[in-house]
């Protein structure tokens, strides 16, 4: 089933001309393209779904790009080599949409989900199609992609419900890790993704990080070598954590990649948004290993957040509204 929203489009996109001439334009011009894009693309995906490769242990690192894996990666002895493929989605709720198709139910139903991400709930659960922060004038519904439900999973982790911190607004890697550790032991499924929401904004690897660094960066007001060394050290945090993961949690065949990446400025172009021909936001790393539970670290289950879940307040934190 196609959506069809040309009038309701139409107002919201009038109303944006008014505000901005120039920009408002574009704007109408790329979400016609990207509702034009999302039915094309809804049962022919043109990148790589995560199910047609082979592990047990997925790890996804929220907006990760290729070249600063590889830059980072001599840091970290559990990244030999870092290949590169195209995802299905440049933005997470397309990226949510397009992976989790029935096509692929025998192995989600095997699968156990455990994210931080938000945007699960809202495409999984209230079964929101994508794009989910921005207008459309038509788009496909989630049928027609064939996203499964939550029912479809061996079992899922909404930890961003319970367990966000109050300064940084997001679930801590440490707290996803924590949550993973707790239900490899335990064994709950016979395949795992983690869905962590780092190096994405905001940029908590750095002390009091900026709402909106992007817009900063705009204004001229961060340079390119600071906020990508905000973007690296928000990489650096969550890729410490993975480390502990891999040393807490066996699994034969791991694989550390993106949902999609970032862009900073090439192009013009900013973030990353749904449909995006940006190659450096659709091209995602793909990191080969090993884990093994040696049993290092004994996990502290709280869930109990400092801040309760509201789901626009949330995205607005991570830079969605």
């Amino acid at each position: 089933m196609i959506q069809i929203q040309i009038l309701k489009y139409s107002r919201q996109m009038a109303r944006r001309i008014k505000e901005d001439v120039f920009r408002g334009i574009l704007e109408f011009l790329y979400y016609f393209y990207a509702g034009a894009v999302l039915i094309l693309t809804a049962r022919i995906n043109l990148g790589k779904n995560i199910f047609e490769m082979d592990w047990d242990l997925l790890i996804i690192l929220d907006a990760c790009r290729v070249d600063a894996m590889i830059q980072i990666a001599p840091e970290y002895d559990f990244i030999q080599n870092v290949d590169v493929a195209t995802s299905v989605g440049s933005s997470s709720d397309e990226w949510l949409a397009k992976t989790f198709n029935k096509k692929h139910a025998d192995k989600i139903a095997k699968t156990s989900y455990i994210t931080a991400n938000p945007n699960f709930s809202m495409v999984i659960d209230e079964r929101l199609a994508p794009p989910i922060h921005a207008p459309v004038p038509f788009r496909p519904s989630l049928n027609y992609y064939g996203t499964v439900s939550m029912d479809d999973f061996a079992h899922f982790d909404e930890v961003y419900k319970d367990s966000r911190g109050r300064r940084e607004k997001v679930v801590l890697p440490s707290t996803l890790v924590e949550r993973a550790i707790d239900a490899g032991r335990r064994s709950v499924a016979q395949k795992y993704v983690i869905h962590f929401m780092q190096p994405h904004v905001p940029y908590i690897g750095v002390p009091n990080p900026p709402s909106d660094p992007f817009q900063l960066y705009k204004n001229d007001n961060l340079s390119h070598s600071e906020i990508w060394d905000m973007y690296l050290d928000t990489l650096r945090l969550v890729l410490d954590e993975v480390q502990k993961l891999l040393n807490n949690f066996d699994a034969e065949r791991v694989i550390i990649t993106a949902d999609h990446g970032e862009a900073f400025g090439e192009w013009n172009l900013y973030s990353h948004t749904i449909c995006s021909p940006q190659p450096v936001v659709k091209n995602v790393p793909i990191v080969t290993t090993k884990s093994k539970d040696n049993r290092e670290y004994i996990p502290q289950i709280n869930k109990k957040s400092t801040t309760e879940w509201n789901p626009d307040e949330q995205l607005r934190d991570l830079g969605y509204l």
